[in-house]
């Protein structure tokens, strides 16, 4: 499957069979997209993670529940968050199953990090990099989106 750009993303047994969920390891390319239209990228975690991240950057992680390269997710668009608060609130309800304590970082557009589409999601905003991002393109947002 890799030589034809798929990986396997997980596998469930439906209807006592097993069926597997492929997505292509490097999707869309999005990135020169993003830069040219100066769209703002975002990164949401939980606050106990703060320290680190402005310490070191964000780093790729192996997410326990797929299975698939270590990546980063990022969030794109074309608003600032207190612009789209509720579709915002929505996305991190999705990916980190609570809106408490939450930390968002934006990230400098700049033009050397590949940012791919998340297939696997079904929201356009939903992207990924596979590169680690140095803690000199992140800064801390506080923004209160309760």
């Amino acid at each position: 499957m890799f030589f034809y750009n798929y990986i396997k993303s997980f596998e469930r047994k439906i209807n006592n069979k097993i069926h597997y969920f492929i997505e292509p390891f490097y999707p869309k390319d999005i990135s020169k997209d993003i830069f040219d239209k100066h769209l703002y990228i975002y990164h949401f975690t939980h606050k106990r993670n703060i320290d680190s991240i402005l310490k070191n950057g964000l780093r790729c992680k192996k997410n326990t529940y797929r299975d698939f390269p270590e990546r980063i997710y990022l969030y794109i668009t074309d608003k600032k968050i207190n612009d789209d608060k509720d579709n915002v609130l929505r996305f991190i309800d999705k990916v980190l199953r609570t809106t408490k304590d939450i930390a968002i970082f934006n990230i400098k557009n700049m033009h050397n990090i590949p940012i791919y589409n998340d297939t696997a999601m079904e929201e356009d905003n939903a992207c990924f990099t596979y590169n680690n991002i140095d803690k000199s393109q992140v800064k801390l947002i506080n923004i209160d989106l309760e």
